[in-house]
């Protein structure tokens, strides 16, 4: 899979992803309006919301998706202000509990390894490099990167549709709560799963560097 190949697949998970939460919450406004499916048809709303949602979906994603910098992402996802990458822990922690890393071999080919936070990413980011095109590595970056991504989409959901929520006519406190928490469990669901894509990431580069030569 290419850069170009990755990026366009992640988009249009994403855009997916955005468009399952804009539904959900039109569902809301139409419940709350007590509109019905045979109002919209006869005005062609609905044909004409195909299309409209159609052109502008790229849009939307890359929107949302720059919205928040790569870093406060990060700070969604693992839960740390200072350090979030498991880069940070990748021979400290990471390296040691997986069985198909040899930390003696990486040992011997580059030396001591670090224990500082940040020596250990660039450490680690430098080996990266060396395997960036390999097929597992590749898809093990793609993964990580589409469930960061989503997991920052969540968080804007979160925060913007669960207080426009506040804001629907006619919506019950009892259904606005339940909503806003199926929004902070969808949060919850991608940042453990991007964080434990994003330790296999790591482990995966430490294991390919192992096992080549």
């Amino acid at each position: 899979m290419t850069p170009g190949s990755l990026k366009a697949y992640n988009t249009a998970v994403l855009w997916a992803m955005a468009a399952a939460n804009a539904l959900v919450f039109w569902s809301l406004i139409l419940a709350s309006a007590r509109l019905t499916e045979r109002f919209l048809s006869a005005h062609g709303m609905i044909s004409w919301s195909h299309v409209l949602v159609a052109g502008i979906a790229p849009l939307v994603v890359a929107v949302l998706n720059g919205l928040l910098p790569t870093r406060l992402k990060e700070v969604f996802v693992f839960w740390r202000i200072s350090h979030a990458l498991p880069g940070n822990r990748a021979f400290s922690e990471l390296a040691p509990r997986d069985s198909r890393v040899s930390v003696d071999r990486l040992r011997a080919r580059h030396g001591a390894l670090p224990e500082d936070p940040l020596a250990q990413n660039q450490l680690w980011y430098r080996i990266y490099k060396t395997h960036a095109s390999k097929p597992g590595i590749m898809n093990s970056h793609r993964t990580y990167l589409l469930t960061r991504d989503a997991t920052g989409i969540s968080v804007l959901a979160l925060a913007l549709l669960g207080t426009t929520s506040l804001f629907v006519g006619g919506l019950s406190v009892r259904l606005h709560l339940i909503y806003v928490c199926t929004l902070g469990l969808q949060y919850l669901l991608l940042s453990v799963s991007a964080r434990n894509y994003a330790r296999r990431f790591v482990v995966n580069v430490l294991a390919e560097e192992s096992a080549t030569g």
